[in-house]
């Protein structure tokens, strides 16, 4: 489910959410939160990486018929 902030700045997904990074796969480019700013980047997980909090799998497009 697609909402608005009350704001009206930020469009989010009620349905989807970040994981937490232990659950990270290591060396495969995902979507990461940094720890001091909450701010969202691309970028390849290392395990050894004490900069992030969070990941999620990068959106694909859905398949045209």
């Amino acid at each position: 489910m697609i909402k608005i902030s009350s704001d009206g700045t930020t469009v989010v997904d009620a349905d989807y959410f970040w994981r937490p990074i232990k659950s990270c796969p290591a060396g495969r480019k995902v979507q990461l939160i940094n720890k001091h700013m909450g701010c969202a980047t691309y970028g390849v997980y290392k395990v050894t990486d004490t900069y992030w909090t969070h990941w999620a799998p990068l959106p694909k497009f859905k398949d045209s018929v």
